[in-house]
């Protein structure tokens, strides 16, 4: 975590702290942890925190929802989205998947398909269940990325069948991907945290 260094507290290496998270869609949280590591440069102050595994839980469980993982790239996610205008199907890639929508890669030909709907069915499987996750969606945007086009898509609780345990299906999928992150993340950190 970084600090500007006109405001950056100053920490005890071991002590145990209080953090905030805040944002513009979420009440603050506070979680406990404790001081890893300090240093500064001409950036500002930046900390290493080591949460409590409560702290670390609740932080995950209340940023899921807006929190957005991508699959391992090694191992793409295909969704199927069916159009309920057009009454076209294509076929894209999974970019990325929150609680509240995913996001979608499209060839140029799917999106001449779908230009029409706004309103789509998903089908998707995700690692580990044997039966595809089935979800209704609203297109909230779409935009040219790179040669394909991306399909920002909310799930929609009105229209989807059996939405709480679809989306139960989505939540265990994102606090996997997180976890596998932050591991990955704490692997990474280690490996460049100097010996003492």
């Amino acid at each position: 975590m970084e600090f500007p260094i006109a405001v950056a507290p100053n920490y005890v290496l071991a002590e145990r702290v209080a953090l905030v998270f805040s944002s513009t869609d979420l009440a603050p949280l506070t979680v406990h942890g404790r001081v890893l590591s300090a240093g500064q440069d001409e950036h500002g102050r930046h900390y290493l925190f080591e949460l409590s595994a409560q702290g670390e839980e609740t932080l995950l469980a209340r940023s899921r929802q807006a929190f957005r993982v991508r699959p391992i790239a090694r191992s793409p996610i295909h969704v199927t989205l069916h159009g309920q205008q057009s009454q076209h199907t294509a076929t894209g890639t999974m970019e990325d998947i929150s609680l509240s929508g995913i996001g979608i890669l499209l060839a140029l030909a799917a999106e001449q398909k779908l230009y029409s709907d706004w309103s789509v069915d998903l089908s998707f499987p995700l690692p580990g269940d044997p039966a595809p996750v089935e979800l209704a969606g609203l297109v909230r945007h779409r935009r040219m990325h790179g040669g394909q086009i991306r399909y920002g898509i909310e799930f929609d609780a009105q229209r989807s069948p059996d939405f709480r345990a679809q989306t139960q299906k989505v939540n265990a999928y994102v606090l996997q991907r997180q976890r596998e992150t932050m591991q990955q993340l704490r692997a990474a950190r280690d490996q460049h945290t100097p010996d003492p």
